[in-house]
């Protein structure tokens, strides 16, 4: 082979490359859409998207081991140290969005039940959760705004607390929550 065609295939093999490189990384996409003029303070087109923590995302848990138990804290709580439970909120432009969290129903464990009346939660934007006050968790989005005129990197963090008594059995309880993010003044 003529030496002359080593810079040429060296160039060919670094573009090839790059292509396959960039071809295969996996980007974030953002879902959700802000109708223009819609209220998000954009003035135009917004995306929303929500992620939420890895120990919020597998679910709330709780480890029932004493009955009765009052005002159990969730397994990812991490008593008075920053919670596990957070929520981002990824917006473009300058759209401002609404936060809400719903359950997906009962604390269940096996064939145990402990009915959802009997979870709390509370949130914040410090990652300490120091609010006293408890929040009863509901299976409607608009019941439980937990954020309010959200921008772009703003996190809701959370903590979970359950009452269980003393006919219930013991065990590992949980359940799942959702959450909708919509245009600040828009319902869920």
């Amino acid at each position: 082979m003529d030496s002359r065609m080593y810079p040429f295939m060296l160039i060919v093999l670094l573009l090839t490359g790059l292509f396959i490189f960039i071809n295969t990384q996996t980007f974030q996409s953002i879902t959700g859409y802000a109708p223009p003029g819609g209220g998000g303070g954009g003035g135009g087109k917004g995306a929303i998207s929500i992620s939420a923590s890895p120990e919020l995302s597998s679910g709330v848990r709780w480890d029932v081991v004493v009955l009765p138990a009052s005002d159990l804290s969730a397994i990812g709580n991490n008593g008075a140290l920053a919670t596990l439970y957070y929520v981002e909120i990824q917006t473009d432009k300058s759209t401002k969005v609404d936060l809400y969290v719903r359950a997906n129903g009962d604390l269940i464990s096996g064939a145990d039940i402990i009915p959802l009346a009997n979870e709390r939660f509370n949130y914040d934007k410090l990652d300490t959760v120091p609010s006293a006050t408890r929040y009863v968790l509901t299976t409607n989005f608009a019941d439980n705004k937990i954020g309010l005129s959200l921008r772009n990197k703003d996190r809701i963090y959370l903590k979970f607390y359950l009452d269980a008594h003393g006919g219930q059995n013991v065990g590992t309880y949980a359940n799942q929550v959702e959450f909708k993010a919509v245009l600040t003044g828009q319902a869920p």
